[in-house]
């Protein structure tokens, strides 16, 4: 999904010293998937960054996006400009799933994807890998991921750097899918764009 990596571009595209409205991110068990509406979100947060809708497994989704970004803040890699962003997914305004990612120092959500090779699928546990790459930062149930009774882990890391006129931007996410009953990893998915 690029709803957020989109955002965090626009808010460090504005040209600003900072962008966006400084906010908290909601933890996981802030907010319960299944049963938080818009309306439960917004009253946290207030007013979003950017909102719209995505389509996935054949079906549409909401979309809440908060960011903020602050040229000269404390970055978690050398050279980036710090920025955070947290999205939130809604379907029939029921929330099913949020993901952050932060390049802040102070709550960076980087993560280190060598440990991959660690963790196999249909035997590897949920828990097993947050012991290699701890607590997720993000979460999917179904609708946004196929199969009920299945839900995600999220771990989503974007960064950029402005190199004059030009920005460069770095995206690492993984979507570990797994058997809610049993903790068992269905499906591991990996992606990076961008150079490091």
């Amino acid at each position: 999904m690029k709803f957020i990596k989109l955002a965090i571009v626009a808010v460090i595209l504005s040209g600003c010293v900072s962008s966006g409205k400084d906010f908290s991110h909601v933890k996981l068990d802030q907010l319960e998937l299944g049963k938080a509406s818009v309306v439960d979100v917004m009253q946290r947060l207030g007013e979003p960054y950017r909102s719209g809708s995505i389509n996935k497994n054949g079906k549409t989704f909401e979309t809440i996006v908060y960011a903020y970004a602050k040229d000269g803040g404390e970055a978690a890699i050398s050279g980036a400009t710090p920025a955070r962003s947290q999205a939130f997914y809604f379907h029939k305004d029921q929330l099913v799933g949020s993901e952050f990612t932060s390049s802040w120092k102070a709550d960076s959500t980087n993560f280190d994807e060598s440990k991959l090779d660690l963790i196999k699928e249909n035997s590897s546990s949920i828990s097993e890998l947050t012991s290699f790459l701890g607590e997720a930062k993000g979460e999917y149930i179904y609708p946004l991921v196929k199969t009920e009774g299945e839900k995600a882990k999220v771990y989503l890391f974007t960064y950029s750097k402005a190199h004059g006129l030009q920005i460069s931007i770095y995206s690492k996410r993984l979507v570990a899918t797994y058997n809610a009953a049993t903790g068992i990893i269905s499906s591991l998915e990996y992606q990076s764009q961008g150079n490091e």
